[in-house]
C-alpha cells in the first residue's frame, strides 16, 4: 500500500491525475504537463549522474572542491560530489604524445605530405647558414596536477621551450652536422637541454625523445645547395677511387720491393760464397807455394799460358833447344788458327 501510494505520488508529480483513493488515471488525454515539476526531475537526474566517473588505465584525475584542488586519483571507477561542488579533470600520464615543430602533416600518406611552418623551422647555424629544421618531440604528461594547474597552456610552453633548445644547439653546429653526420648528437643534446628547462619550470613534463625529421636550406637557395651537394659527392667519389688505387698500388710496390730485396740477398749470398771459395783456393795455393815455391811458380805460369792461349799444347823441353822444333810447328799452328 505504501509502495502504491509512493508510485501514485510520483506519477501525480509528473502530471497524471490521481483521485482521492490513490488511483492513477493513465489516460494520456488527461495528462498535464507540469514544467516546474519536470525541471526539478531533470535537475535531480543531472545531480545524480554527476556523482560517478571513470578514469582510464593510462590516466590520473584531479579533484577540485569548490574550485580548489583536493586530491589526485588513479584508474578505476570513482564517486564525487556533483557539480558545482566537485569537478574531476583527467590527464593521460603514461601515453606518449607527439608534437610536430617546424611543420604540419597535412596527409599521413604514405608518402606523408608536410607543410613548412617557417617561423618555427628557420634557424641560423653556427657557420652562418639558414636551415629549415623539422623535428618532433615525444613527451608524457607525467604529473596530472602540475600539467593542469602549473601553467596556463603547457603544450604551447613546451613548444616554445623545444624551439629554444633546438635553436641553441643548431646555433653551435655547422649546417652539414645538422643535416647529415651530427643528427644523433644534436637530438641527444636537445633532449637533455629541453628536459632541464622543463624540470626547472616543473610543469609535469617528461621528455621521451627528440627526433630530427628533415633538414634542408630555404627554397630560394635549394638549387645552389643541390649543386654543392653534387660537388661534394663527386669529391667523395674521386677520393674513394684514389684510395682504391692507393690500396692497389702500394701492395704491388711492396711486393716488387720485397722481390728485389730477396734477389739482392741471393746475389749477395752467391758472391759471398764465391769470394769465400776463391779465398780458400788462394790460401790452399799459398800453402803449397810455401812448400815448394819453384814448382808452384812454374805451374802457375803454365796454367796462365793455357788461359792466354786456349786450345794450344804446352810442351816442356828437357834442355836441348833444338829438340822442341820437332814438336812445335808454329807455321802449322798459325794456319790452324786461321
Amino acid at each position: 500500500m505504501g509502495n502504491k501510494s509512493f508510485k501514485s505520488l510520483i506519477l501525480g508529480f509528473i502530471g497524471f491525475e490521481v483521485n482521492e483513493f490513490g488511483n492513477v488515471d493513465t489516460d494520456l488525454d488527461n495528462f498535464k504537463i507540469l514544467p516546474f515539476n519536470w525541471l526539478i526531475i531533470f535537475t535531480l537526474f543531472c545531480f545524480c549522474f554527476n556523482t560517478w566517473y571513470t578514469v582510464d588505465k593510462e590516466e590520473n584525475a584531479t579533484i577540485r572542491t569548490f574550485g580548489k584542488y583536493s586530491n589526485t586519483v588513479g584508474p578505476g571507477l570513482h564517486f564525487k560530489m556533483p557539480w558545482p561542488f566537485q569537478k574531476a579533470s583527467t590527464t593521460g600520464i603514461t601515453k606518449v604524445k607527439t608534437m610536430e615543430i617546424g611543420f604540419i602533416t597535412t596527409e599521413a600518406g604514405p608518402p606523408a605530405i608536410r607543410e613548412d611552418v617557417l617561423f618555427e623551422a628557420e634557424m641560423l647555424t653556427g657557420d652562418g647558414n639558414i636551415a629549415v629544421v623539422h623535428f618532433i618531440v615525444q613527451y608524457k604528461s607525467a604529473n596530472a596536477l602540475k600539467w593542469q594547474y602549473k601553467v596556463k597552456d603547457p603544450e604551447i610552453l613546451l613548444n616554445y621551450l623545444a624551439q629554444s633548445s633546438m635553436r641553441l644547439v643548431v646555433g653551435y653546429s655547422d649546417f652539414d652536422q645538422v643535416a647529415t653526420s651530427g643528427k644523433a648528437v644534436i637530438q641527444t643534446e636537445v633532449k637533455e637541454l629541453l628536459q632541464k628547462l622543463c624540470d626547472k619550470i616543473d610543469f609535469g613534463v617528461s621528455v621521451v625523445a627528440v627526433q630530427l625529421q628533415n633538414v634542408h636550406p630555404p627554397s630560394d637557395v635549394m638549387p645552389a645547395f643541390k649543386d654543392v651537394q653534387t660537388s661534394k659527392e663527386e669529391k667523395e667519389t674521386i677520393i674513394h677511387n684514389a684510395e682504391q688505387y692507393k690500396n692497389k698500388l702500394i701492395p704491388e710496390a711492396k711486393g716488387t720491393a720485397k722481390e728485389m730485396i730477396n734477389q739482392a740477398k741471393g746475389y749477395f749470398a752467391k758472391r759471398t760464397e764465391a769470394a769465400h771459395g776463391d779465398a780458400a783456393k788462394f790460401l790452399a795455393v799459398l800453402k803449397e807455394y810455401k812448400k815448394n815455391k819453384s814448382i808452384t811458380e812454374q805451374r802457375l805460369i803454365l796454367e796462365t799460358l793455357q788461359e792466354i792461349i786456349p786450345g794450344s799444347e804446352v810442351l816442356v823441353e828437357s834442355g836441348n833447344s833444338n829438340s822442341i822444333l820437332k814438336f812445335l810447328d808454329m807455321n802449322k799452328q798459325f794456319k790452324n788458327e786461321q
